[in-house]
């Protein structure tokens, strides 16, 4: 059975994901207007308090989206420069492959004001800078020592696979806040080699703007408002005040704490997570985000002069709140104009349209992210096909599969006759493009249930399974003969190579991985000396 294109199986997946969201909301519609029938003033109140749990909760899964997907970004960008050894100046080429994927990276995110690599004494080995737009690699010599940065001593610690996560703060610059206001969240990770020893820290600077500019997506009126707030109770962002934003940042600020314009907050919204009051000023929906997973790690990050103290804090402790609000001659406006039933089912109708879209689109990217990062370590990077680690894993299953059916399996090992000469010859650049076409035309020579694997430069092995009859692997090597013996055109170029396959089956050949493999492997070399360009069952 074909398996569904991609591009498909991500419309389904969203389609999917938007219809289940889309039916939830408008079953809380729903159940909000027939109370409307009954209590005309009870269900506008109602609506508007239905209404800011559902913004709320829209607003934290979609910061919360967005963290993840940073995470997973970080975590990539560690893997990605401990692949190419950027803490090692010896291998140039390898350097300036990073340098020019990492500037890919920057542009193509479009939300990291700076991505860097710091060796173990803080030093910047690798840094791209946004620069609104037109990222730049900064030149060695403008290289810059950040080891007595808060966020290099807070993250150096960091064991494998942990992530550290700044406060959401402005940039500073020279010891001062940059004007015009720079929101930043840090995020870092440790980068290991291959032996196991910490080479340095991966951090990316996220331009936090982005996500405090999206919370305003999802306001339906002006007259509505919402806020973010820190554990420490001060603006991150308030929609109707902006210069009571970051005030932490600056000394004498305590005048700008969220409890001095809402005295409720210390109270009755701090303590808890989650919640709505309904009083006197309006209502107040607030629900708390937890940006620290629980073997994540932070800091203050304090840049306030006065202030000098760095703690660590747990993933409980590092909360932001959400917190909407919505005054009391608000809410007598909204009574007077609730008898247009038809305008107030249209707005819910695309607050509903508008949430499942918005939670839908996250959830594919946190789908393709998983999916991206899954094939990265399954995958050979240059020709798509699995690789030796994931083959000998899929080799196990189907062993255990065709042990428990009582059929037959069969391992063809591949070798291409007359590739180094290509290399030699033509240059890598045409050696690497022949792989592609060679890999192409295994995959187009066997079943949708067969595996294609790349286990070395221009090996390869495929298995064949659910057999009943080894005479059932003749037709199939057939056809990768013929295949494989085409002309290969690149330019102006041409080229024809060949293969020698070696076959080895299950069970009269073997019953692990490893016998399986050499068997075919000798038969193999067997058509190698006997005159290539063949196949040969093992003996």
């Amino acid at each position: 059975m074909k398996k569904l294109n991609p591009f498909f199986s991500n419309r389904i997946f969203f389609l999917k994901q938007f219809i289940i969201i889309f039916v939830l909301v408008s079953l809380v519609l729903g159940v909000i207007f027939y109370l409307y029938n009954r209590s005309e003033s009870a269900i506008t109140i109602t609506k508007i308090k239905s209404n800011q749990k559902a913004l709320v909760l829209a607003q934290k899964k979609y910061i919360e989206s967005a963290i993840f997907a940073i995470s997973r970004d970080i975590l990539f960008l560690a893997d990605f420069i401990e692949n190419h050894r950027v803490y090692e100046h010896r291998n140039s080429v390898l350097f300036k492959i990073a340098e020019l994927n990492t500037l890919a990276l920057s542009f193509r995110k479009g939300k990291y004001d700076q991505i860097r690599f710091l060796d173990l004494d803080g030093m910047e080995v690798l840094r791209i800078n946004y620069n609104k737009g037109e990222p730049d690699v900064v030149d060695l010599a403008d290289l810059q020592p950040k080891g007595n940065r808060y966020y290099f001593k807070d993250s150096i610690g960091l064991e494998k696979d942990q992530i550290y996560v700044s406060v959401l703060d402005l940039n500073v610059e020279n010891g001062k806040v940059e004007i015009p206001y720079k929101p930043i969240i840090r995020f870092a990770a440790p980068v290991f080699d291959n032996a196991g020893k910490k080479r340095g820290i991966a951090i990316l600077n996220y331009l936090a703007q982005e996500l405090i500019e999206g919370l305003d997506f999802f306001r339906l009126n002006d007259e509505y408002h919402h806020m973010l707030v820190n554990q420490e109770g001060f603006f991150l962002h308030y929609d109707e005040k902006p210069n009571s934003e970051f005030a932490f940042m600056f000394p004498n600020s305590e005048e700008k704490r969220v409890s001095t314009i809402f005295p409720l907050f210390d109270e009755y919204i701090a303590p808890h997570d989650e919640g709505q009051i309904h009083n006197s000023e309006g209502i107040f929906t607030y629900t708390s985000v937890y940006p620290l997973q629980s073997n994540w790690k932070s800091s203050t990050g304090s840049t306030r002069a006065d202030d000098d103290s760095e703690y660590m804090i747990d993933a409980h402790d590092y909360r932001w709140q959400i917190i909407t609000y919505v005054s009391n001659s608000t809410l007598k406006n909204s009574r007077k104009g609730s008898k247009n039933v038809l305008m107030l089912l249209f707005s819910f109708l695309v607050l509903a349209i508008l949430a499942a879209y918005v939670i839908a689109r996250l959830q594919l990217q946190k789908k393709l992210s998983a999916m991206e990062i899954e094939k990265l370590a399954h995958h050979d990077g240059l020709t798509g096909l699995v690789n030796r680690r994931f083959y000998i894993e899929l080799l196990k299953h189907y062993l255990a599969l065709a042990h428990r059916r009582k059929n037959k399996l069969a391992l063809l090992f591949v070798d291409l006759d007359r590739f180094k000469p290509i290399n030699d010859q033509y240059g890598h650049g045409m050696g690497d493009y022949v792989l592609k076409i060679v890999s192409d035309r295994m995959n187009l020579s066997v079943r949708d249930s067969d595996i294609v694997a790349r286990i070395g430069g221009d090996e390869f092995v495929i298995i064949l399974n659910d057999l009943t009859n080894k005479e059932q692997v003749i037709p199939v090597v057939e056809r990768l003969l013929k295949s494989l013996k085409e002309s290969i055109s690149f330019g102006s170029h041409e080229c024809s190579i060949g293969a020698s396959i070696g076959i080895s089956i299950y069970p009269g050949d073997g019953d692990d991985v490893d016998t399986l493999t050499r068997k075919a492997d000798m038969a193999m070399y067997e058509i190698k000396k006997s005159g290539r360009n063949s196949y040969s069952f093992s003996k």
